[in-house]
C-alpha cells in the first residue's frame, strides 16, 4: 500500500480549500486560549496546581453563598461522592470552605475562603493585563469586529454540536445571565441554579 493510499480521504470528507485556514486558526486560537489565558495563567497566580476544571468550580461557588455539594454534583454533572472529592481538594488547599446551614446543621454549606477569593482576584486582574497588553495592537473597530464575528462564530458551532443534554461550560465560568449561548445551549448550570431559586 503507497503512502497516496494511506493519506487518502474521500471527495465528500474533504473540506473546501478555503475552510482550510479558518480550520486551522480556530485551532490555533482555541489552544493559544487555554495556553496563554488558562493553563499559564493559573501557574502564574498560584502554586496550589489548580486546574481550568477547578477555577471553574471555584468560581461557581464564589458565586453564591448557598451551593451544597449536590449543586456541584448538578454543575460538573458527576456522582456526590465525585463531587464531595472534588470539593475536598479545594478545601485542603484552602479555597473553599465549609459551614453549616442556618436552616439545617447537618447541611454543609460552601463558600469561597479568603485566600480563594484572592485567587480569583490575582487571575482576573493578570487575565485583563495579558490580554489588554495583546488588544494594544488592534483598534477598538477591530476588537468590536473581533468579538462580534467570534460571537456569531461560536454560537454557530456550538448550535451545529447540539449538545443539548449536557452543561454549557463554554463561557469557562464567567457566567452571565446575558449570555447569547444560552439561545442555542439551554443548559448553563448558573442560570439553572438562578431559576431553581425563583
Amino acid at each position: 500500500m503507497g503512502p497516496e493510499t494511506v493519506n487518502a480521504v474521500p471527495d465528500g470528507l474533504k473540506p473546501p480549500a478555503g475552510q482550510l485556514p479558518l480550520i486551522r486558526y480556530s485551532h490555533i486560537f482555541s489552544s493559544a486560549v487555554r495556553d496563554f489565558l488558562e493553563i499559564k495563567l493559573l501557574r502564574a497566580v498560584t502554586d496550589e496546581h489548580v486546574t481550568p476544571r477547578q477555577l471553574q468550580l471555584l468560581r461557581y461557588i464564589d458565586l453564591d453563598h448557598h451551593h451544597h455539594v449536590d449543586d456541584v454534583a448538578k454543575f460538573l454533572e458527576i456522582s456526590a461522592p465525585a463531587a464531595t472529592k472534588a470539593v475536598d481538594v479545594l478545601e485542603r488547599r484552602g479555597l473553599v470552605a465549609r459551614s453549616s446551614s442556618g436552616d439545617d446543621r447537618r447541611l454543609r454549606v460552601l463558600s469561597c475562603s479568603e485566600k480563594g477569593k484572592q485567587l480569583l482576584a490575582r487571575y482576573r486582574s493578570l487575565e485583563a493585563e495579558r490580554v489588554g497588553a495583546v488588544l494594544t495592537r488592534f483598534s477598538e473597530g477591530d476588537i468590536a469586529d473581533l468579538t462580534r464575528l467570534l460571537e456569531r462564530y461560536s454560537l454557530a458551532l456550538i448550535e451545529a454540536e447540539n449538545s443539548s443534554g449536557m452543561s454549557c461550560f463554554r463561557c469557562a465560568g464567567y457566567f452571565d445571565s446575558e449570555c447569547p449561548v444560552q439561545f442555542v445551549h439551554s443548559n448553563c448550570p448558573y442560570q439553572q441554579r438562578s431559576e431553581e431559586r425563583q
